[in-house]
Parts: structure tokens; C-alpha cells; sequence
């Protein structure tokens, strides 16, 4: 439910580049701590990568993370159990359909779930599927002063 599609479809979840960076930052770091003086130069597809790639993936990834607990969160306040919860904030943000649990799974439908649920669960399906990154730059008022 958390990988998305590759760069440029318009497939939910993370794409399936950034879990590359994320990869790439890791096993940069586990040399760096072997080799401490050393200098490496990351590439990706042959090209070199600076700290900027690295840092706006890493941004990435915890505003995705902190949506993801803020939506579970949110569901299983509205009443939902933890794992329905769980699932269906990873449903919602990558677009998957399908969730694990008692309420949100394959065999039902989601008609019996409380209207706060329903709500929470569309706004994180439009935030998953336009991109994080987008929703919150459209959010904030310097995106719409001329």
C-alpha cells in the first residue's frame, strides 16, 4: 500500500524513486560511518545527486509519515478499530482500494462506517492521489498571492 508507481504515472503511494534516493542516502551513510575521511559522490542514473535531492526526499517522506499517523489517528477516533484505522489510512494515501480489517476489506463495503470516516478517508484519496507536496503547496496563501 506505500509503494506507488514509478516517476511520472499517476499511480498513489511513494514513488517508487524516492524509496531509490532513500536507499542510496542509507548506504551512503553505512560507508560513511566505515569510512569516515572518504568523499563520495552519490549518483542516480548516472548523474550526480547533491544534498538537495537527498534532503527534499527525506522532507518528503516524514510529511508522508505524518499524514499517514494524523489520518489513522483521525479514523480511529472517529470510532473505527486500529487496524481498520491502519489500513485505511494507507488505503486512502496511496489509492489502493483495499484495506485489512473488520470494517475497511475486500468482502465489504465501507457503507457502515461512521460519515467523520468517510470524510477523512476522501480527503486523504485527493491528497494521495494529487501529491502531497502539491495539496500543501495549493494550502498555503502565498501560492495564491499574484
Amino acid at each position: 500500500m506505500f509503494v506507488g508507481g514509478c516517476t511520472g504515472s499517476t499511480a498513489g503511494g511513494v514513488k517508487i524513486f524516492r524509496y531509490q534516493i532513500l536507499l542510496l542516502a542509507a548506504r551512503l551513510q553505512m560507508r560513511h560511518l566505515r569510512h569516515p575521511h572518504r568523499v563520495n559522490v552519490p549518483h542516480y542514473n548516472r548523474q550526480p545527486l547533491n544534498d538537495e535531492v537527498f534532503s527534499a526526499v527525506l522532507g518528503f517522506f516524514a510529511l508522508y509519515l505524518i499524514c499517514y499517523a494524523l489520518l489513522a489517528l483521525g479514523l480511529s477516533l472517529s470510532g473505527l478499530d486500529i487496524l481498520s484505522s491502519l489500513s485505511g489510512s494507507a488505503m486512502a494515501l496511496g489509492n489502493v482500494g483495499v484495506g485489512i480489517g473488520p470494517i475497511i476489506n475486500a468482502s465489504g463495503n465501507l457503507s457502515n462506517m461512521p460519515e467523520f470516516a468517510k470524510w477523512l478517508l476522501m480527503v486523504g484519496m485527493i491528497v494521495g492521489r494529487l501529491e502531497l507536496l502539491t495539496v500543501l503547496i495549493l494550502l498555503t496563501p502565498n501560492f495564491w498571492k499574484s
